[in-house]
């Protein structure tokens, strides 16, 4: 879920309202659903109060408010140049309610605000400074999700709010008079503290609440739909598909997650993109974690066919081979020196096991041998396959997790074809360790920093315990669940 204070950080980067979705290859729906996010209640809370550091410093960078006579009983006020010095909230909870609500309650907060004030009390007109400080403060949302109608694949809240309000227990003022009546105005409004309070309470805390909220609302709108790779190539369908619900006591959102390659220039999807449908249904529950993120198969296999169609070094490999890489395989002293390597189609990950994942290459080789040989040919890799999870900085505020395939090991070579011959030093099993060793050490390292590269990312990525992400198989549903805890905010313990 995208939390407000995310989505407030963002502001100065968000893409136009509505805009995002343009230039995308097809329309989504349920049957789409490859990528989803699960929150436990306690995650989400934790993930928010770490976003809600970021609070103070949006709600002192918006801009300066403006209201036109408040009515005080013993005169008017006009209210200008309104603006946010400090604001701290020592208390902050999130709630999951019964009807599908989501509430956010903070509190035993502090709040100083500094505004001009042209005031008319008895007749008399005089301009004023004033910085008020309300302690005590507390505020409350309360509200439900729904996909928006305005901008596709984005969701809102549903309008009116169910509930919300801003209240404050002592309040404080400075008046200082900034003409020749201003500062006997200063002393008529000190008597009248309680007349001001009210004002405060009816008028100014409103329309702080209701600024806050409406550009909440614009962030939503405007969040946007693609996130892009590290290579800046790719990038991640992060469309909504439906709402963000609460269901089995998770926060479920879901988008397709499929990577394509994106034309920068023409701001649209270009090239080969997979067209596979998601494997299964995602379910909105796996484990009790703070925090999951939920691939299919054929999500992770897009990212695959892209980099086979679209990224070069992908596709074919030239490389020299150290001498250690074979110098001990077969015992024959014959060693690789060279290897080219063309992927003949996309890879595929096949399946999932209980701890690890199959994919399948299919490969044209070239390798040149010490003996001044040359063997080629073609062949059928089964590959062990395992993921990393990084962190990656996008903005000042945002990170994003990234997921990549991890090549580890070959469990089976077939070959094909083979320009082995008699006339050669080797035979074909001897030319299957060559050509394995020479895979593991060389080529795929190459394609595991390929793949991380051109990566599934989420945006929002903050605040996970990286060093303790894992993930669980769920071969039979084709899925595969990476688990995070949350960090929590010391200030919130």
């Amino acid at each position: 879920m995208i939390l407000l204070l995310a989505l407030l950080a963002l502001s100065l980067t968000a893409a136009p309202v509505c805009e995002a979705d343009a230039g995308m290859p097809y329309d989504v729906g349920p049957e789409d659903i490859g990528m989803g996010v699960r929150f436990s209640e306690r995650g989400l809370e934790k993930f928010c109060q770490m976003g809600f550091t970021l609070f103070p410093m949006v709600a002192s960078s918006l801009p300066p408010f403006n209201i036109s006579n408040v009515d005080i009983t013993i005169g008017t006020l006009t209210v200008t140049n309104l603006r946010i010095r400090s604001l701290e909230m020592n208390v902050f909870k999130l709630r999951f309610l019964n009807d599908g609500m989501f509430r956010i309650d903070a509190s035993d907060g502090l709040l100083t605000l500094s505004m001009d004030l042209s005031a008319k009390i008895f007749g008399l007109t005089g301009t004023l400074q004033a910085l008020f400080s309300l302690t005590g403060l507390s505020g409350f949302v309360q509200f439900l999700l729904q996909e928006d109608s305005q901008c596709r694949y984005h969701f809102s809240p549903v309008e009116p709010l169910a509930a919300k309000g801003m209240n404050f227990e002592r309040f404080e003022m400075d008046l200082v008079g900034t003409n020749s009546l201003g500062s006997t105005l200063a002393s008529l409004l000190g008597s009248n503290k309680n007349q001001l309070e009210t004002s405060l309470r009816s008028s100014i805390l409103p329309l702080f609440l209701d600024t806050i909220l409406n550009l909440f609302v614009t962030m939503l709108r405007t969040d946007g739909t693609r996130v892009p790779a590290i290579n800046n190539q790719g990038i991640t369908d992060v469309r909504y598909i439906g709402t963000i619900l609460i269901n089995e006591s998770k926060a479920v959102a879901d988008w397709p997650g499929y990577t394509y390659f994106y034309n920068q220039t023409a701001g649209k999807v270009d090239g080969e993109f997979y067209n596979e449908k998601p494997l299964s249904p995602m379910r909105s529950l796996y484990t009790s974690a703070d925090f999951e993120l939920v691939l299919d198969r054929n999500t992770i296999n897009s990212l695959l066919y892209v980099l086979h169609n679209n990224d070069n070094r992908f596709a074919e490999q030239d490389v020299s081979v150290p001498s250690d890489v074979t110098a001990d395989v077969g015992g024959t002293g014959v060693e690789v020196t060279n290897i080219t390597v063309n992927t003949t189609r996309e890879p595929e990950i096949i399946a999932f096991y209980g701890a690890m994942a199959e994919t399948r290459f299919w490969i044209e080789y070239t390798l040149t041998l010490n003996t001044s040989e040359v063997v080629s040919g073609h062949a059928q890799l089964s590959v062990r396959t395992s993921f990393k999870t990084t962190q990656r900085a996008r903005t000042l505020f945002v990170n994003h997790l990234v997921v990549s395939p991890v090549l580890l090991n070959i469990t089976e070579i077939t070959l094909q074809d083979s320009s082995v011959g008699s006339g050669t030093k080797v035979d074909n099993t001897h030319l299957i360790q060559l050509l394995q060793a020479t895979l593991e050490k060389t080529i795929f390292p190459l394609y595991n920093e390929m793949m991380y590269e051109g990566g599934i990312n989420l945006m929002n990525g903050n605040f996970l315990k990286y060093d303790e992400i894992f993930h669980i198989f769920f071969p039979s549903e084709d899925k595969v669940v990476f688990i995070a805890e949350v960090n929590q905010n010391p200030i919130y313990v």
